[in-house]
């Protein structure tokens, strides 16, 4: 190691050494569906999760986590914890004739 750079050694274990295997992939998909009980509010959540994307981006490219499975998690936290945003609330206890697009 010595007779090479720094720059090379780093190029090297940057191409051999991607730091997930497709297993721990796998498992950071899994753990997604419980950071949000971990966190402490809804800011912290989206960057856990934006954090895990790029996560699965650096390891395989090819089965990165989309946008849409992001999604598809939030939602499956909330529906799941049963804590729904106020502003919905709100637009259920409006009157039917009250439910327009300017409330």
């Amino acid at each position: 190691y010595s007779n090479q750079p720094p720059r090379a050694i780093l190029n090297h274990l940057w191409a051999s050494c991607s730091g997930l295997s497709h297993l721990d992939t796998l498992a950071l998909r899994d753990s997604m569906r419980t950071m949000h009980v971990d966190v402490q509010g809804i800011p912290e959540y989206i960057n856990a999760l934006e954090d895990a994307q790029k996560r699965s981006k650096r390891a395989d490219p090819e089965n990165a986590i989309t946008d849409h499975f992001l999604m598809v998690i939030a939602i499956a936290a909330m529906l799941g914890s049963q804590r729904l945003p106020r502003a919905d609330w709100k637009w259920q206890d409006l009157p039917k004739a009250e439910k327009m697009w300017a409330k």
